[in-house]
């Protein structure tokens, strides 16, 4: 009834009994997914070649979709009436034709009206947004709309993996043609750092404890029962000195195809603020205790003219309730407010990357801002005078900071991967249009640039570490050189009284002027002088080098040595 009075040209919106219809073909077609992925997961490598025990937690959680789930009693009022009224799904409709304006959903019902017209009917591309931490009940409903391979929630969801000992992730990148991951940074700052007699002591100490909170955090997001819908997804946390941390979080894209056109699904692992649910305990690292001096620095994008823009036209629609929820607003938590608007509306309804393109070159500038940063941390530690200095605390912050560069490095080389492929694909389709295929030469160079930047940070790195181990080494050989001076002038000092101690033995103090024996005194000074002379003569000069000196002479002297 939906789809005749849309084809009639009526605006009506469906019945209650044709939407009722729909919900239960809906859920029917969700206990089916959810089944054949349990089933799926129940393999083992006794019975069949592909072995899903990894799939485990995942399917467990979609086949129990309207199982309560513990409240959280840490929340407020105001989190909980956040909770309720809170937009999961967000949909652009990329028909040139129509507003550039999105639908937001937080009825599974409502999306599924939207999304059966979108799907069936429409010849033009869409975009499905989600946002952060998902329910069953979401999740079954957009795969089972758009048929979504489960690895692609999988990927998403690798903190759920079943079976974390096989290491399936990340896989090979034939495997990636229609999923790829982005990483966000957001870098946080304090305002006014603490002040310490031992800054290193201090900064170790909170490290340490990040780890600690870390692993906390994992296991009760594995644990998934104190997690809310639309609670933001924290990945990876850095503190890189007392002043600035930086917070990882992705973006999972899948491209599917519809009836008609294609779709394309983005989750983002921002959604409500990091203030809010599990998130709070791990995103101000550096001083909790007062968190009203930390700030999270916005993402800087550069577009030619927008300086110049007025203020209206820069402006995100965002509601007064999200407005007031952000005390420490993140700039990729409007991405799903305020997609598109600076791409060709045509181009956009037609290639899956040209619409992508904002959200590339949003990770693409996050990422950057994060490795100036970087480079700024490490010039301080590689400063001349503090190798001059050879302080070596500076060899404790580059170990860190090349984990941390390491694990960029890994995901900007498969975003590259993933973006050279699907140009190189594209470049065989010819009815590609000229505005997406600028815009994935430009992704090409930037994340080209992004990962020789990477690179060339991580060798800065090593050399600065092999720096300061070359200065440990050369300290630990002065201080054995000076060691070894000290143990020389002993040695000296042995050559003095170690003879003489002889002579006092050899002759057993027998002398007459002691009454003791028969000898004079003066036998001793004329024995124990030649002796202590003989001693100084071989501490100066070698016997060694005495011998090779006789040796060379008697050999001029042709005199044949047995």
């Amino acid at each position: 009834m939906a789809l005749e009075r849309q084809s009639t040209g009526l605006s009506a919106q469906p019945s209650a009994d044709s939407r009722s219809t729909k919900c239960r073909a809906t859920l029917q077609d969700s206990r089916e997914y959810a089944k054949r992925l349990s089933e799926y997961s129940k393999l083992n490598p006794g019975v069949s070649l592909f072995a899903g025990g990894h799939f485990e937690n995942l399917a467990t959680y979609l086949n129990q979709p309207y199982d309560t789930r513990a409240p959280n009693f840490m929340r407020t009022q105001d989190d909980n009436d956040m909770q309720k009224a809170f937009k999961f799904v967000s949909i652009y409709d990329l028909d040139p034709s129509k507003e550039r304006k999105p639908r937001h959903f937080d009825s599974v019902p409502d999306f599924e009206v939207e999304a059966v017209k979108l799907t069936e009917n429409s010849s033009h591309g869409h975009l499905i947004f989600m946002r952060g931490h998902p329910s069953p009940e979401w999740l079954l409903s957009i795969s089972t709309r758009y048929q979504i391979d489960p690895e692609y929630l999988q990927r998403h969801l690798d903190f759920w993996m079943g079976q974390p000992e096989c290491f399936p992730l990340p896989s090979l990148p034939s495997t990636m043609a229609s999923m790829v991951r982005l990483k966000i940074t957001t870098i946080g700052g304090s305002q006014n750092p603490p002040s310490s007699s031992n800054k290193q002591e201090h900064l170790d100490s909170l490290r340490s404890e990040n780890t600690a909170v870390k692993q906390k955090y994992k296991d009760q997001l594995k644990a998934h029962k104190t997690c809310q819908l639309g609670d933001s997804i924290l990945r990876d946390c850095s503190i890189h000195d007392l002043c600035h941390f930086s917070l990882e979080q992705d973006i999972s894209i899948h491209i599917c195809a519809t009836r008609k056109s294609w779709a394309g699904i983005i989750w983002l692992d921002h959604g409500n603020p990091l203030s809010v649910g599990l998130a709070s305990s791990l995103s101000l690292p550096v001083d909790r205790k007062d968190s009203w001096q930390i700030r999270y620095l916005p993402t800087i994008q550069h577009k030619p003219g927008v300086a110049l823009r007025s203020r209206s036209k820069l402006l995100a629609p965002v509601s007064s309730m999200d407005r007031n929820q952000s005390s420490m607003p993140q700039s990729a938590s409007l991405l799903h407010l305020d997609y598109g608007r600076g791409l060709d509306r045509t181009a956009l309804a037609q290639d899956p990357l040209y619409a992508l393109y904002e959200l590339f070159t949003f990770a693409a500038f996050s990422e950057v801002q994060f490795l100036n940063m970087l480079d700024s941390k490490m010039k301080l530690e590689l400063d001349h005078l503090a190798l001059i200095r050879q302080e070596s605390t500076t060899l404790s912050n580059l170990v860190y900071h090349q984990q941390v560069l390491d694990r960029h490095i890994t995901r900007i080389r498969e975003n590259l991967t993933w973006i050279e492929k699907t140009c190189s694909s594209n470049a065989l389709e010819r009815d590609k249009s000229k505005e997406g295929m600028v815009a994935a030469n430009t992704l090409r160079q930037d994340y080209q640039h992004l990962l020789e930047r990477a690179q060339g940070l991580l060798e800065q790195c090593n050399r600065g570490m092999q720096i300061v181990m070359n200065n440990a080494m050369v300290k630990e050989s002065r201080e054995a050189i000076r060691q070894a001076e000290g143990v020389a002038k002993l040695t000296r000092l042995a050559f003095i009284f170690i003879p003489l101690s002889f002579t006092c033995s050899f002759f057993g103090m027998n002398f007459a002027q002691f009454g003791t024996g028969n000898l004079a005194i003066w036998v001793w000074f004329v024995v124990s002088l030649p002796i202590v002379t003989l001693s100084l003569f071989l501490m100066r000069w070698e016997v060694s080098s005495l011998w090779r000196c006789f040796s060379r002479r008697k050999n001029k002297t042709g005199v044949v040595l047995a």
